[in-house]
């Protein structure tokens, strides 16, 4: 897994081999000084902790326009995030190809549907968005910025 990491970031990410928070557990812990840890490459679900204001972008593709192919931004945003174990901000992705709510722990089959469709990054809204595509088991590349 390729990482892009902006400079003095502090985020906790525990990624998951399949949907639901199940499978292999995997966390990276980033820290101003650098990362520990990394993520599977059989990327299932997420859970994301830090300060509101965080977003990471997973990437299928870092060759040319990667807004071409699937991608998704999960931000931490006032309002659209719950307390972590320890307090901190945090949102749970429990499948990468759908929109869940952020305290779900599984998808609901009953209800599956898309995060919100978007063609270029400064488009979207929201704690979510992308480009629809499938993602799982596809995320080459993870981006950890703030939100301009």
């Amino acid at each position: 897994m390729d990482w892009d990491i902006a400079e003095n970031m502090r985020v906790d990410i525990v990624g998951y081999t399949k949907p639901g928070f199940s499978g292999t557990r995997h966390q990276v812990s980033i820290f101003p000084s650098g990362r520990q840890g990394d993520l599977p490459d059989e990327l299932g679900s997420l859970f994301i902790a830090g300060p509101h204001g965080i977003r990471v972008i997973l990437k299928t593709s870092v060759v040319g326009d990667w807004t071409a192919a699937p991608w998704r931004c999960i931000q931490l945003l006032d309002g659209h995030t719950h307390p972590a174990r320890d307090g901190r901000p945090a949102v749970g992705v429990p499948d990468l190809d759908l929109l869940d709510p952020i305290t779900a722990r599984r998808s609901d089959p009953d209800f599956e549907q898309s995060y919100p469709i978007v063609e270029r990054l400064e488009d979207g809204r929201g704690w979510t968005f992308g480009r629809p595509g499938g993602i799982k088991d596809r995320v080459v590349q993870v981006r950890v910025e703030r939100i301009p």
